[in-house]
């Protein structure tokens, strides 16, 4: 029914669509003429359109005319069926091979050709003595003492507070190892029961206990499987550094692509294995850097390192949230999900991955990608590795909310008839491989975009009204647009101050919009060819700060 009433294709319905399902159903007697009754045939070929294709084929006018029959307390045998389907054929004047458009059911069913179609899927209520029942009996189960349960059940489970600071006290343990940084950003570790002031105490000092100890020692230890690909990573960065001339056509040097393949899916699948348990909707305390889509670019994303973690993720003081798009349009990758997914097994409650609309199999044969794998890797080699990336792409969360106030994500706010509170996102299923098919609430928040001023027409305001501020998005070809009060309306319905999303590029790597309560970020410089710049948002202290790099030419 919920199909039926999606009259534009959106994988939802709004609250007219909804009436106007409810007006459809309603056991009233004046059902076949006028607007309303024009709507109710519309409905009822929808309903049982049930491939969507926009005909009805001969099984599909069958149902109809056996539930029809059914309704009415007639035989509902097939050679009655088909007696019936026959004579309906035959009053129409068309074949009975031919499938029965829109147009052709409403002007038949109008002209009695098609006959009775008023008693299909009509309620034996009206929704109003309906609803009246259902709040009388709801009223007189409820207990009071249940009430204040179901009270304090909806109550958020709020774990940060709105500058950040958690409500409750985190447990500190002394780490593993000293770290000593030399002034060109190398490191040496020592572990930290083998520095003489130790050994000299009179007192043995605890450490980390041992499944975090273990985790201390893969983020520093050389020879662990990450080390082992961000090292590779570093020496082609080298390489490419002393060889500009091909700046646009990234090299590996003496990498073995062979065993630098099989090490990547290992990360995956350890990376899937971390991001699978992940919450839908992360909480995450600030300070936080925030970085919009990369494409492919890995050496803006090191620009992004040596300016803000320029000794690695596990020492930098701030989290690291990247809202996706980190595939297609750029040469590198490969690059970038190797270093990616390597900092996310070494640091998982640091460095955050949301889920964005590059991040799914069918956009990625259509751009860049796929090819990257079978180009670097060949076509079988390749295939593995794609098909383990994707496969963590598939369990990555789909939105973050930093000190229970900012809200991002990749493309935009969902509608309110998918999201009704903003808790819904954690619902969405995991593995999630057809988001297209299997959720359409996170295909919304990977896909939408925010009005712009310029956007806005006679046309598009009366969509608006009528869809709770969202509107079909044409340009993309799917998913939506929102308003600026849809967004204030979001915001405020979830105690939420501002939106970050990416997902969109513009010429200084931001842009400001909605009032200043949208703000959107995009980190990959010289994007497809052009001159924009890459930024990043830094959350801390009540502040948004916006900072632009400059790239590494």
């Amino acid at each position: 029914m919920e199909r039926t009433a999606d009259i534009f294709g959106r994988y939802g319905i709004s609250f007219r669509e909804f009436l106007y399902i409810i007006a459809a159903v309603e056991p009233t007697n004046n059902i076949a003429s006028g607007t309303a009754g024009e709507l109710r045939i519309k409905l009822l070929f929808k309903f049982y359109d049930k491939d969507n294709d926009g005909v009805l084929n001969a099984d599909e006018f069958r149902l109809l005319l056996q539930a029809k029959r059914r309704s009415l307390k007639q035989s509902t045998d097939p050679s009655a069926v088909q007696i019936e389907f026959s004579e309906s054929y035959k009053a129409m004047r068309i074949a009975e091979s031919t499938p029965i458009s829109q147009e052709v059911f409403l002007k038949a069913v109008l002209e009695d050709k098609i006959k009775n179609t008023s008693s299909v899927f009509r309620s034996p209520t009206a929704v109003i003595t309906y609803l009246k029942d259902l709040t009388g009996r709801e009223s007189r189960l409820i207990q009071p003492e249940t009430k204040k349960i179901r009270a304090k059940s909806m109550t958020p489970d709020v774990s940060v507070h709105s500058r950040g600071a958690s409500s409750v006290a985190i447990k500190y343990e002394l780490g593993a190892h000293a770290i000593k940084i030399y002034t060109a950003g190398t490191l040496n570790i020592d572990k930290l029961v083998t520095l003489d002031a130790v050994t000299q105490s009179s007192t043995q000092i605890p450490v980390l206990d041992e499944v975090r100890r273990m985790v201390s020692v893969d983020q520093f230890n050389q020879e662990s499987i990450s080390n082992e690909l961000l090292k590779s990573l570093r020496y082609m960065n080298l390489v490419n550094k002393q060889n500009k001339k091909r700046a646009n056509q990234f090299t590996w040097g003496n990498v073995d692509s062979g065993l630098f393949a099989n090490r990547l899916i290992t990360i995956c699948r350890m990376t899937n294995e971390i991001v699978k348990n992940e919450p839908r909707l992360l909480h995450i305390s600030s300070p936080v850097y925030v970085l919009g889509d990369l494409h492919g670019n890995f050496t803006d994303l090191l620009q992004f390192e040596s300016v803000l973690w320029h000794v690695g993720p596990v020492l930098c003081p701030s989290n690291i949230l990247f809202l996706g798009d980190y595939v297609d349009r750029g040469t590198s990758s490969i690059e970038v999900i190797a270093y990616l997914f390597s900092y996310k097994i070494q640091n998982p409650s640091k460095i955050k991955l949301v889920r964005g609309n590059h991040e799914i199999r069918e956009v990625q044969r259509m751009f860049t990608f796929f090819n990257e794998c079978n180009v670097k890797f060949g076509d079988k080699l390749g295939s593995d590795v794609w098909s383990a990336i994707n496969a963590t792409f598939d369990s990555l969360p789909i939105a973050a909310i930093v000190d229970n106030s900012v809200f991002c994500c990749h493309g935009g706010i969902p509608p309110p008839w998918l999201c009704p509170v903003i808790s819904c996102i954690n619902e969405i299923p995991v593995p999630l491989g057809r988001p297209d098919e299997q959720s359409a609430l996170a295909w919304e928040i990977m896909w939408n975009d925010p009005i712009r001023a310029g956007q806005m027409n006679e046309f598009l305001q009366i969509e608006l009204s009528a869809n709770e501020g969202f509107a079909v998005n044409k340009r993309r070809g799917t998913a939506h647009m929102f308003s600026s009060e849809a967004l204030e309306k979001f915001l405020k319905s979830n105690g939420l101050s501002h939106l970050i999303r990416a997902h969109e590029v513009s010429p200084s790597g931001f842009s400001v919009m909605h009032r200043g309560k949208l703000l959107t970020v995009f980190s990959s410089s010289k994007y497809c060819g052009g001159q924009n710049d890459a930024a990043c948002v830094m959350i801390d202290q009540g502040r948004i700060r916006i900072m632009r790099i400059e790239s590494d030419d």
